[in-house]
């Protein structure tokens, strides 16, 4: 019979000494299985890196609390703060992350604009 293990499995396993091998037996997985396990984690790994970055950067760039920017989404603030902190935490579909990204990116630029011309409006007055 053929099992899965998870990411958080695998890495307790790892760190108690086991090979790779060794937990394939014990999980009842082919090598090929567990790399391919690997690389998905991996990839995961990489995708909430690098959207955990555009948020935080996006953010700072319009000058937004955490706050302020969840409410502007539609999230809760503990959803978002987790979105920024941890993002592999929060399952979201390929869907919804590009509709956040969309709309993250038009109130930057609102915001950015918005800014813009408070500040030429003093230069000028």
């Amino acid at each position: 019979m053929r099992r899965t293990i998870s990411h958080t499995e695998y890495v307790d396993f790892v760190n108690k000494g086991m090979t790779d091998e060794q937990i394939c037996n014990a999980f009842n997985l082919e090598l090929a299985t567990l790399k391919n396990y690997k690389w998905r984690w991996q990839v995961r790994q990489e995708q909430a890196e690098e959207r955990q970055y555009f948020l935080v950067e996006m953010r700072k760039a319009a000058g937004l609390s955490q706050y302020e920017l969840s409410k502007l989404l539609g999230f809760e603030i503990t959803t978002y703060m987790q979105l920024e902190e941890s993002p592999l935490g929060i399952r979201m579909s390929d869907q919804k992350w590009g509709w956040l990204e969309v709309n993250l990116r038009g109130y930057v630029v609102e915001e950015i604009q918005f800014k813009r011309n408070k500040h030429m409006r003093r230069v000028i007055a």
